[in-house]
């Protein structure tokens, strides 16, 4: 058995523009100056120590049917950083654990936090995909190799191998973080590892969404749902709901942008030659991916609109608050105008004449006026409020 390369790659949106910010980065140690919006409070001393610290021995932009930037690194790590936002790493295998481990140092310790500092400013990734840990399927190609070498490969690397499936010469075992291709030709190598890198980081980034989906599902159920709610705990769910509503319009946005990712993938399949393989040893299909992609897109629809029918429920009682002091305003206003309608009279019985009488009289009414607003205000916070929940058989 022959073990020839060890794999490492992620995927998440990019694209030709983002990689010209990579290419002005790696190669000159500088923010894309045609950029709105780049960062300015970074010292060019940094950037190039961020840059020095990836180690670096060349970097270069390669055209073709997706045009990349080519890192190779004085450790021997070869890098590509394609236009859609694929990354794969690669290096020849000489010490199968001990390589594992320096190219999974070097993708999560130094190239990740490098273009995390890169595409430090615009929109925010939500908190909820923040916490969320990574897993890489680590891919590695040998030759020649029995059923007994790639279990010693899984053994080897702490994995378990669930499934395997081949043709023509070439077999495909899969587990949890690990990919072993066997016997592939080489000029199918490069296409067969691509695809089952963006094909795995498309899968995890929709499932990682159906999971945040329940989550704010279940969040708002429990809000929208209640049977009573006092008013000084309205403006508390509001503020929690406006940060879902945050989070849900950040998440739709990437989901939108995920379906032209998967057809490019699919045109270059098709010109590489390899759609035979990918249809046989790629876990989704081109096709099957998008159904799947149009399934948890109509999910966060329909998260969408149950939050904004909750918010709609809220809206209205703290419409009905506001309606309440508005009136106490409308009354304080109305007090002080008849005391200074009655003043100007000036009538001689009048107690509102211009007199320590008539002023004393008109603080008398504001202090009533404000004392009313009070105790309002009071009612309205100890006031329950009677949600009529919302039956909903939504398949999730």
């Amino acid at each position: 058995m022959e073990i020839q390369t060890i794999y490492i790659g992620g995927w998440f949106q990019r694209t030709t523009l983002h990689l010209t910010e990579i290419w002005n980065f790696l190669s000159e140690g500088a923010f894309d100056p045609y950029v709105s919006g780049t960062s300015t409070d970074i010292s060019a001393a940094s950037l190039r120590t961020v840059v020095a610290s990836l180690g670096i021995r060349d970097v270069s932009r390669q055209p073709g049917l997706l045009e990349c930037v080519l890192i190779t690194t004085n450790a021997g790590i070869v890098c590509r950083v394609y236009e859609d936002g694929l990354v794969v790493l690669e290096k020849p295998v000489t010490s199968l654990k001990k390589d594992q481990a320096e190219i999974k140092d070097y993708y999560e310790n130094k190239l990740s936090k490098a273009f995390s500092l890169l595409f430090s400013k615009g929109a925010p990734v939500p908190k909820e995909l923040a916490a969320i840990k990574s897993i890489y399927p680590f891919i590695v190609t040998v030759e020649d190799a029995d059923e007994r070498d790639v279990g010693t490969i899984f053994s080897t690397l702490g994995q378990t191998c669930h499934s395997s499936i081949g043709a023509r010469g070439t077999r495909l075992y899969r587990g949890h973080e690990l990919v072993v291709i066997n016997g592939a030709p080489q000029r199918l190598v490069c296409g067969i590892v691509e695809s089952e890198i963006f094909f795995r980081e498309f899968k995890s980034q929709l499932h990682r969404y159906l999971g945040i989906h329940r989550q704010l599902w279940e969040s708002i159920a429990k809000i929208k749902e209640r049977s009573k709610l006092s008013g000084s705990e309205t403006s508390k769910y509001r503020s929690d709901l406006a940060d879902y509503q945050k989070t849900i319009n950040l998440i739709d946005a990437r989901i939108d942008q995920m379906g032209a990712y998967v057809r490019t993938r699919q045109k270059v399949a098709a010109a590489q030659k390899i759609n035979a393989y990918l249809d046989r040893f790629l876990e989704y299909k081109f096709e099957t991916l998008l159904d799947t992609h149009e399934y948890v897109r109509y999910l966060w629809d329909m998260t969408q609109n149950y939050l904004n029918a909750t918010i709609a429920v809220f809206d209205g009682l703290q419409n009905q608050a506001t309606q309440k002091a508005v009136s106490t305003l409308q009354l304080v206003t109305l007090l002080a105008t008849m005391n200074v309608i009655l003043t100007a009279v000036g009538k001689k019985d009048s107690v509102l004449v211009v007199s320590q009488t008539g002023i004393a009289y008109a603080i008398l009414l504001i202090v009533l006026a404000f004392s009313v607003q009070k105790i309002i205000t009071l009612i309205t916070k100890k006031q329950s409020y009677r949600l009529k929940p919302e039956r909903t058989d939504a398949f999730k």
